[in-house]
C-alpha cells in the first residue's frame, strides 16, 4: 500500500512538471537582426536571429500572421535595407514556423 502510494505521488509531481514546462512555452520580446525576408507559398517568413550576448535562437524562421504579411514584410525590408534591428515578439519554442506576434523597426 505504502509502495502504490509513493507511484501515485510521484506520477503526479511528474505530470505537473509536464504541466509547467508546457505553460511556459509562450512569446517573449528578443531584439533580433534579420537576414532573409520574403514569401514562401501563402506564407510570408523572415529568417531572425536574436542579437543577445547568449542568443535564445540563431537563424531561426518565424512567419507572419494571416493579414498581416504585408506589414511584417515591410517592417522586416527596412531592417534589412536600413541594417536595422528589430524588436520580435514571438515563440522560438513553438514547434514548425512559429508565428510573429508583432514586429518592430529599431533605430
Amino acid at each position: 500500500m505504502k509502495g502504490r502510494s509513493i507511484f501515485y505521488l510521484a506520477a503526479c509531481m511528474a505530470f505537473v512538471g509536464l504541466l509547467s514546462v508546457t505553460a511556459n512555452a509562450e512569446n517573449a520580446w528578443y531584439n533580433c537582426n534579420v537576414t532573409q525576408t520574403g514569401p514562401s507559398g501563402t506564407e510570408v517568413r523572415v529568417l531572425l536571429t536574436d542579437s543577445a550576448a547568449a542568443p535564445a535562437f540563431t537563424s531561426k524562421w518565424f512567419k507572419a500572421p494571416k493579414g498581416q504579411e504585408n506589414r511584417v514584410l515591410a517592417v522586416a525590408m527596412a531592417a534589412l535595407t536600413g541594417k536595422k534591428k528589430v524588436a520580435a515578439l514571438v515563440d522560438p519554442a513553438a514547434d514548425g514556423t512559429p508565428e510573429i506576434a508583432a514586429l518592430y523597426l529599431k533605430q
